[in-house]
């Protein structure tokens, strides 16, 4: 799940070079969150049987 990581860097990156203060600080926090929420719903999905998936 490197994705995520490089997702991350790559926004705050972004946000950093373009704003600052309390609005940029509030979009990183919302990207973090939304991050960790998409990996945690693809590793349970991955990990229910009655998915469908399989994991190799």
């Amino acid at each position: 799940m490197e994705h995520f990581g490089t997702w991350l860097q790559l926004w705050f990156e972004t946000i950093d070079s373009l704003f600052h203060g309390e609005h940029a600080q509030l979009a990183k926090g919302r990207a973090r969150n939304m991050s960790t929420f998409m990996f945690i719903k693809i590793y349970e999905a991955r990990n229910t049987p009655s998915s469908g998936h399989t994991t190799s």
